[in-house]
């Protein structure tokens, strides 16, 4: 996957996960244990010579060691109000934005 378009693409990026599975399932499940996958797309919009804005897409999974692979469409008014609550600099660290939801659970 090549970074930027046209003039403006720079180099590769993205990571790729490659798994078995039935493998996978049984890890997480002697374990009890999830796995959550994270995703975030951004996109810069232009607007003017030398102004624009990111667009940004994010979405996670759940796959359990138990059961099927769980896609939330939304996360509760709660979750969020909870990740709003850190500062800005926190509410881009993964790690306070998870502490911050399991508080508010």
């Amino acid at each position: 996957m090549r970074k930027g378009q046209g003039r403006h693409e720079t180099e590769t990026v993205g990571e790729r996960l490659a798994v078995d599975t039935d493998k996978l399932k049984s890890f997480l499940s002697s374990r009890q244990r999830n796995l959550i996958i994270l995703v975030k797309i951004q996109r810069y919009i232009k607007s003017g010579e030398y102004d624009g804005k990111f667009a940004t897409k994010t979405a996670a999974v759940v796959v359990p060691g138990v059961g099927s692979v769980k896609v939330p469409l939304r996360i509760s008014a709660k979750s969020r109000g909870a990740v709003a609550a850190l500062s800005e600099h926190d509410q881009s660290y993964f790690p306070k934005c998870y502490e911050a939801v399991l508080r508010c659970r």
